[in-house]
């Protein structure tokens, strides 16, 4: 694919530019650029974001602060570009645009300007392919000691699990989508649903079908869960438990809309998200290399995980086309309950 902006779209051009996602990158660009409507700015936007690839940018009357404002983001893996007033006509081929809330600075009047980051996208996308490569490897190295160190489910897991069993019909089917040794199994098939399973970990499976050789299941990785056309709208229900925190920012998306492909219309999901804890939180302070993004963590043994804010998935949870009906915390997780939109 070639990684070049539109040839009508001029960065900085009132009217030209395209709204942020949430998070660093949240923002209302019908206030910023007030002759686009916010259809347009959101079609735009979802355009160039699956074309280009994940960028941060900063509005900022002051260029000295908003330098500030997006290192403080972005970190060594946001390289700044560009500094351009809004109403220069500048080009920057190659590049997503996304915007961050205009930051007000009575003290210092002046013309608002955009300060453009990039990730290299190609070195970005090996990077978390190696992450998916190497937490496989893991895993099929250690499925029998992960199973007997993590496989008992705590209590509020097992409430979003009966909350889940009970939104789906007494006859219906879930896809519990990477599966790991198969936790979640009993508890679901003790309901009366039946279970439908895939995971990437080969090994991981073997474990789950000696302890359930009826359960059928299937190797494939939840970022691929969206091309696979025969489990579209075959399920009932789906559970995705302790898993998310091994998916990279950009992959969030498409493994979401593959959970959305994957159901019913109206189905539920029950999806368990990692909550930084006090190790983590210290990881998380720490300087990042060029090829990750803030909210990442990569161990000196290949150790992966990605935390999302509360602002990034709520919004990537709506854009799938879900609703959420119910959260609880417990066990380093947030539960959400959600349902896919009916139509």
């Amino acid at each position: 694919m070639a990684h070049n902006l539109p040839q009508d779209t001029q960065l900085g051009a009132p009217g030209a530019l395209i709204g942020g996602t949430t998070g660093i990158c949240g923002s209302s660009a019908s206030s910023i650029w007030p002759s686009r409507t916010r259809h347009e700015v959101t079609a735009t936007r979802e355009a160039l974001k699956l074309a280009y690839g994940f960028i941060v940018t900063c509005l900022h009357p002051d260029v000295e602060a908003a330098r500030r404002a997006i290192a403080a983001h972005a970190g060594p893996a946001g390289r700044c570009l560009a500094a351009l007033t809004c109403s220069s006509a500048t080009r920057c081929h190659g590049y997503l645009v996304n915007t961050t809330r205009r930051r007000s600075d009575p003290d210092r009047p002046g013309r608002d300007v955009l300060l453009v980051t990039n990730i290299n996208t190609a070195r970005r996308r090996a990077f978390l392919d190696r992450r998916r490569a190497a937490a496989r490897s893991a895993f099929d190295r250690g499925a029998t000691l992960y199973d007997s160190t993590w496989g008992d489910l705590g209590p509020a897991h097992l409430r979003a699990l009966a909350d889940l069993a009970r939104a789906v019909p007494p006859d219906g089917e879930i896809l519990d989508a990477a599966c790991g040794t198969g936790r979640s199994w009993g508890v679901l098939t003790a309901t009366g649903r039946s279970v439908f399973a895939i995971d990437h970990s080969p090994g991981m499976l073997a474990v789950a079908h000696a302890k359930y050789p009826d359960i059928p299941c299937r190797e494939l990785a939840l970022q691929d869960l969206i091309e696979i056309t025969e489990l579209h709208a075959r399920f009932h229900g789906l559970v995705c438990v302790d898993a998310m925190e091994w998916v990279g920012r950009e992959d969030w998306p498409l493994v979401l809309g593959g959970f959305r492909r994957a159901l019913r219309p109206g189905g539920w999901a029950y999806l368990s998200i990692e909550i930084p804890q006090d190790g983590d939180i210290e990881a998380l302070a720490r300087q990042i290399s060029e090829e990750q993004v803030q909210g990442e963590i990569v161990s000196e043994n290949g150790f992966y995980a990605y935390f999302p804010n509360a602002e990034e998935v709520a919004s990537w949870v709506a854009e799938a086309g879900f609703l959420e009906r119910s959260e609880h915390s417990g066990e380093g997780y947030r539960h959400l309950i959600l349902q896919s939109d009916p139509v």
